[in-house]
């Protein structure tokens, strides 16, 4: 291997001198500074208008008078990784509200103050690199060995001692080295405009997994490289293997993906969010069914109560007269007899809506789970295509894929959601608590005692009424575990099978034009 590093630094002079390198090289980093401002003027609005919703959301959490007013919104913050792989950060919601009454699914906090910026939103920092430099991997080495063949210089170079390994090493070093000049431009361009930004901070960890997107993103180019010179080995002419690599190109990040989707789509029948919907919506009504029976079975029809101010709940429906027919939110000074009803329909039909819910939520569990089978099927049709395989691991160490930025948060919210019901039991949340605060010794069918009597001045409005105690109220955590991808050892696997292939096409081939 004497004559490798001699090799490698020829070629890898004549790549850098290139027209073609020279001009890649200024289209990548156009397309780098554009994609790096849109993504971080993206995060900095994401990021303002999170602090403003969990402002909004802990100032109502502070004014809950009842456990049935008592929502606890989990705002998702925007993932600072999300810059350069986006994946599923924003695309799936950014907050679940946790209360009694709401189903703990995810939801849009808000909308971009520039519609027309989002066109540009999903072209994040892995997808420069997933289409224009894997189109100039292709570019640099596609004509190489087949250019030198055309030109019979081949023969006169293995002449002078040097081995068809050594050739071929030192192409496919020097075109990786060349290619990581423009990769690693893009990842310190982007990291240093990402440091000057005040409200973007990457912890140690994040730029850790920075690090290992960016080494995974050299194992995607590295492949690109390989089938680069898979080309230029099998061609017989420089413009020969420019057409074969640009179709190949086309066909493995663009053609065959798509086609893929397609399929899996095909094969997959996924409910649309409007069956979804229309299906909670019939278990709502089940629902809306027994709280009417119990409406009628036991509240004292005939009896005039005095009326105060009472929020509307989500579960309100209309009786055979017209009439609404709810769950209690709040109660100030109102007759005893319709305080008693309503302590014993909480304690009746809280436990009946829980089930119902849990009935509601299996229906999205399923939804869901197609999903999950359509993204399984898809990822097996497309388990060796380089930019599946680049961008599955990127959103995995940057945390947005499908299953943290879905699945397991909605599942850790659901598990805090369990502590928050056992939370509001333990404090009679399901019995008066969860509608008023007014002690049973001062209710009264008396209509002037309960508007003339100033000890009721406190019930009389939501404003003024207590606030509940939430000291010890669970906190909300949410975690996101080191998980290495399956997929970037895939693409280790792909490097070593296409390394191993294309050395031999090499070192067997002809080295004279046919």
């Amino acid at each position: 291997m004497r004559n490798f590093k001699i090799l490698l630094i020829q070629e890898f002079r004549q790549q850098v001198k290139s027209f073609k390198f020279l001009l890649m090289l200024a289209l990548i980093l156009i397309v780098t500074i554009s994609t790096a401002y849109v993504q971080i003027v993206d995060f900095k609005e994401r990021y303002q208008n999170y602090q403003i919703e969990a402002l909004k959301a802990k100032e109502e959490a502070s004014k809950a008078c009842t456990f049935a007013q008592l929502h606890v919104s989990v705002i998702i913050p925007p993932n600072p990784l999300s810059i350069f792989s986006k994946g599923f950060d924003e695309k799936a919601g950014n907050k679940i509200t946790v209360s009694v009454e709401n189903l703990p699914e995810l939801e849009t906090i808000s909308q971009k103050k520039n519609p027309f910026m989002a066109i540009f939103m999903n072209f994040d920092i892995v997808s420069v690199v997933k289409i224009i430099l894997s189109l100039m991997a292709i570019y640099l080495i596609a004509d190489t060995i087949s250019g030198e063949r055309e030109e019979q210089t081949l023969k006169m170079i293995f002449i002078n001692g040097v081995t068809r390994l050594e050739f071929f090493l030192g192409k496919y070093v020097a075109v990786l080295v060349t290619i990581t000049i423009p990769l690693l431009a893009i990842f310190l361009f982007s990291s240093l405009y990402i440091t000057l930004q005040p409200l973007i901070q990457f912890s140690g960890t994040q730029w850790l997994k920075l690090l290992l997107i960016f080494l995974s993103s050299s194992g995607f180019l590295s492949i690109f490289i390989l089938i680069g010179l898979w080309i230029s080995v099998k061609s017989s002419s420089s413009s020969q293997a420019m057409v074969y690599g640009l179709l190949i190109w086309i066909i493995i990040v663009f053609i065959y993906p798509n086609l893929a989707n397609y399929m899996t789509e095909s094969m997959v029948n996924i409910p649309s969010t409007d069956e979804v919907t229309k299906q909670v919506n019939q278990i709502n009504q089940e629902f809306g069914k027994e709280l009417l029976n119990d409406y009628e079975i036991y509240y004292p029809h005939g009896r005039m109560y005095t009326q105060n101010a009472i929020p509307s709940s989500k579960y309100s429906y209309l009786d055979e007269k017209g009439w609404p027919v709810a769950l209690p939110i709040w109660f100030g000074p109102t007759s005893k007899f319709k305080m008693e009803f309503h302590e014993g329909q909480v304690k009746r039909m809280i436990p009946t809506l829980l089930s119902y819910q849990d009935k509601m939520l299996n229906i999205h569990d399923v939804y869901r789970q197609k999903q999950l089978k359509q993204r399984r099927i898809t990822s097996y049709s497309k388990v060796i295509m380089p930019g599946y395989l680049l961008e599955e691991t990127a959103n995995c160490f940057a945390n947005t894929s499908y299953q943290v930025q879905v699945i397991q948060l909605i599942q850790e919210v659901r598990d805090y959601r369990n502590k928050f019901i056992e939370y509001i039991k333990t404090k009679d949340g399901f019995g008066l608590k969860y509608f008023t605060q007014m002690p049973k010794k001062i209710w009264t069918d008396d209509s002037n005692e309960l508007w003339n009597n100033p000890m009721y001045d406190k019930y009389r409005s939501n404003e003024n009424y207590p606030k509940l105690d939430l000291n010890d109220i669970p906190p909300v955590k949410i975690s996101y575990p080191f998980k290495f991808p399956y997929e970037a050892f895939l693409i280790l696997l792909i490097n070593l099978v296409l390394f191993l292939l294309v050395s031999k096409a090499f070192i067997t081939m002809s080295i004279v034009k046919n």
